[in-house]
């Protein structure tokens, strides 16, 4: 299975060879992903020892027959390799990243205090404009300048 996902085939196509869902070979295959990166780990150090490279390890040497290296695990190949599709495609084996949506829009709290002083107005054009009126177009003009300089900190 991590063969053929190093050979450039789809998840898809790894499952329905496999006869199973593409969640299962993704999981599996993370699984072995973890496994190869913890063997990996496990690779003990090079030394350089008169003039040669000596294997340093708490188990046997290199000349022991012990070389600290899996020759089955497969060979990664660079992130530009092709993946061809179901539909016969070629696409990139790396996906485009998303663009992310910004945390908070501050235009929208803009949208609620305009929004706010229109009904104010609107009230005040129905019922007469009053002091009551003017202290809250007031108070309104105070925490959108308040906003602004949060805003701006």
């Amino acid at each position: 299975m991590a063969k053929a996902r190093a050979e450039g085939e789809s998840i898809r196509e790894i499952a329905q060879q496999e006869n199973v869902d593409p969640k299962t070979i993704q999981n599996d295959l993370k699984k072995s992903e973890k496994q190869r990166t913890k063997k990996q780990e496990e690779i003990p150090n090079y030394e350089h020892d008169s003039g040669q490279q000596r294997l340093k390890t708490n188990q046997k040497t290199e000349e022991n027959g012990i070389s600290g290296v899996d020759p089955s695990t497969p060979e990664k190949k660079s992130e530009n390799t092709p993946i061809i599709g179901r539909d016969g495609k070629t696409y990139s084996a790396t996906r485009k990243r998303k663009v992310s949506q910004p945390l908070f829009e501050d235009r929208e709290v803009m949208d609620a205090i305009g929004k706010l002083m229109r009904l104010f107005d609107k009230r005040a054009g129905v019922f007469g404009k009053s002091a009551g009126h003017e202290a809250c177009r007031k108070a309104l003009n105070d925490v959108l300048i308040k906003f602004e300089q949060w805003r701006h900190a």
